[in-house]
């Protein structure tokens, strides 16, 4: 079990997914989504992965700490990470095969869609909403036109959201 998933269920069940005052210091503290041991080992088997829009670097953390490997990267790394987060933004993914790994890309934003264009690689994995909180409608129908969805991770999600993780292939 991940220490984020592990401090969540700490909270009484009746409060546990409710509270948007601990959820704004949970994400904070960890990140926007939380993963559960599936995702992360899954994530691990995927690995070597590059991971943008990584902010403190949870994600990457956890997947290193079963043993995978995380190329992470953010424009504005914060001062306290939990891994090695590299400063940079798309144009970085050039270069890159590896799967690319977008955890909660900014709401209404062109990040999450000019990351999987400058991508060359095979794989996609998008932790957040189908639609909704994360990304804009242009990652979506690019996504929609370019891959398919090949895998569907639940993971644990706050009340009123609905995270997944969903692993796409390149057509």
């Amino acid at each position: 079990m991940t220490e984020y998933l592990t401090e969540v269920e700490s909270i009484p069940s009746t409060k546990q997914m409710s509270w948007f005052g601990k959820r704004k210091e949970l994400v904070e503290k960890y990140a926007w989504a939380i993963p559960n041991t599936e995702v992360i080992q899954r994530l691990r088997d995927m690995s070597p992965l590059v991971e943008m829009g990584a902010g403190s670097g949870y994600w990457a953390y956890e997947i290193e700490k079963m043993g995978g490997t995380v190329h992470a990267y953010d424009i504005d790394p914060p001062e306290d990470t939990w891994t090695d987060i590299t400063q940079g933004n798309e144009e970085v993914l050039h270069g890159y095969t590896e799967p690319l790994l977008l955890c909660w890309p900014p709401v209404n934003k062109s990040m999450a869609t000019r990351a999987v264009d400058a991508h060359n690689g095979e794989y996609v994995i998008h932790v957040g909403e189908m639609r909704g909180c994360t990304a804009d409608d242009s990652f979506f129908y690019y996504m929609d036109e370019h891959y398919t969805l090949e895998e569907v991770i639940d993971i644990p999600s706050y009340e009123h959201i609905h995270d997944n993780c969903f692993i796409y292939k390149k057509r």
